[in-house]
């Protein structure tokens, strides 16, 4: 195919949309599995904190370091504390780590993420506090990305994060099973199970971040004890990228920018977060972005694809979650990727998007967001 259909005019793209309305398969890599028992220290794991305001920072009680275990757990040795009072009704708090090639990572391997992760909590089950039970209403998250989980400063003040909505899954809660007593608040050590529900593709690198943390509607102080994490990375058999014919984005030929669009309106940018008019309650835009390249194989779902969105003004990179990938109607070579604008991206303005098929890396074009009022 000719290389200028990689570029067309908005117009004629547009007209388009108006009128239709050999793989090679190589060797799975081996699984991986990594374990890290907070006795031995951090081990590279990082902690971060979201959701709190940066000028009354204080006020939040947050804390995270290598502390020794409680006496009440029997048991000997240290554990990953974090503490917070959650005072904004959002307060997030969790452990991110770096998995990569030294621990058999595979550059471009699409896994299957499991977790096992043991931490000790003292709040007890069945009680009641104010926004929500201090166990109950403190979720467990965990999940992985390919880029680095970071924090920034959003709107007000608030400190939020890149890939947050795309990258994480629910994992029960963190309530210790004893029933609820104002006398005693002993710890006790949980084992949580969970397979993240999204499947996720190593980065060109070979490179995989953990998370693992709670978000918490409880307006209360939570305190945790994080004693074990155990990752179980399952790979899922993908194909091997095409040298010849990388993943690429269409673009405008005029103006060199996305060709993309509202998926409920199929009108351009500047996209609002919000489009009224979608099913289901969520109203949270979709767009549509048009790749060349990038048909999922026999058994692929939309978790091969990953899209991410430069903000150069801030300097972060998001993670936007993908709902839909496959083939534009009667256009066999053209590619219909459907994405959410994520709430952490509330803010920004001119962002460049690319995405990575099974590790391959698109071209980055750009693409246009209302901002809403007050925004910096």
């Amino acid at each position: 195919m000719n290389s200028k259909l990689l570029s067309i005019s908005a117009s004629a793209f547009l007209l388009i949309v108006a009128l239709t309305s050999a793989t090679i398969v190589r060797g799975q890599s081996p699984e991986v599995r990594r374990s890290f028992d907070f006795r031995e220290g951090a081990q590279n794991w990082q902690p971060q904190f979201l959701g709190y305001t940066q000028y009354n920072k204080d006020i939040y009680e947050l804390l995270a370091e290598i502390r020794a275990l409680p006496p009440e757990l029997g048991a000997s040795g240290t554990g990953f504390y974090l503490r917070g009072h959650n005072r904004c009704d959002c307060l997030g708090m969790f452990l991110k780590g770096r998995l990569g090639p030294a621990d058999g990572v595979v550059a471009g391997q699409r896994y299957r993420v499991g977790y096992t992760v043991t931490l000790a909590s003292n709040a007890q089950s069945g009680c009641v506090g104010a926004g929500g039970a201090p166990g109950e209403a403190v979720g467990l998250m965990l999940g992985a990305s390919q880029i680095e989980p970071v924090t920034f400063a959003g709107r007000s003040d608030e400190v939020r994060l890149n890939v947050e909505s795309a990258v994480v899954s629910p994992a029960g809660n963190i309530a210790n099973g004893l029933p609820c007593s104002s006398s005693s608040t002993p710890y006790v050590s949980l084992r949580r199970t969970h397979q993240h529900t999204s499947e996720v593709t190593a980065n060109a690198g070979g490179e995989l971040w953990m998370y693992v943390g709670t978000h918490s509607a409880f307006e209360g102080l939570t305190a945790l004890y994080y004693q074990q994490i155990e990752v179980l990375l399952t790979p899922v058999g993908t194909p091997a990228p095409d040298p010849v014919n990388p993943p690429a984005l269409i673009t405008d030929e005029t103006t060199g920018a996305a060709i993309a669009l509202n998926a409920l309106t199929f009108t351009r940018d500047p996209f609002h977060f919000i489009t009224r008019g979608f099913h289901g309650g969520d109203e949270r835009t979709r767009v549509m972005l048009f790749a060349r390249h990038a048909e999922l194989a026999q058994g692929e779902s939309a978790d091969a694809v990953t899209v991410l969105a430069e903000d150069e003004r801030r300097g972060v990179t998001f993670q936007m979650p993908v709902e839909h990938v496959g083939r534009v109607p009667n256009l066999d070579w053209l590619t219909q990727i459907v994405v959410r604008l994520p709430s952490e991206m509330t803010g920004a303005r001119d962002v460049r998007v690319s995405f990575n098929l099974r590790g391959a890396a698109s071209n980055k074009a750009d693409i246009k967001l209302a901002s809403p009022a007050g925004s910096p």
